[in-house]
């Protein structure tokens, strides 16, 4: 498990090596939906991939300003990651030899960990 010193050094390196100022805005009004997108960037066509994913979760969760905790019940109570991943995202990629749905849940877990 990442260490909090860590995380933090990251996000300092990305806050001032690049200019978020200037990248394109989606405008999320969720964390959760940020991890989705996130990790479901990774390796993949946005346009064609990331972006129903992301709106397949937007639709499931009427409007999704899901909190970190909603996204890791949604997945709970759908049967895991691998039954969310197949009936409600409608993507079952990999990246790493692992499912990005589980990856989104640990992803979860973590960031509620840090609160």
């Amino acid at each position: 498990m990442l260490e909090k010193n860590k995380v933090k050094n990251f996000i300092d390196y990305c806050r001032n090596s690049f200019n978020f100022k200037e990248q394109i805005s989606y405008n999320y009004e969720s964390l959760a939906v940020c991890i989705i997108d996130c990790v479901y960037s990774l390796r993949a066509k946005y346009d064609t991939v990331t972006k129903p994913v992301v709106q397949r979760y937007i639709e499931y969760d009427n409007n999704s300003k899901a909190t970190v905790s909603k996204l890791i019940k949604d997945i709970e109570h759908s049967g895991g990651p691998e039954l969310f991943a197949k009936n409600v995202l409608h993507n079952e990629q990999l990246s790493g030899h692992v499912l990005k749905a589980a990856i989104c849940l640990k992803l979860a877990k973590y960031l509620k960990m840090l609160h």
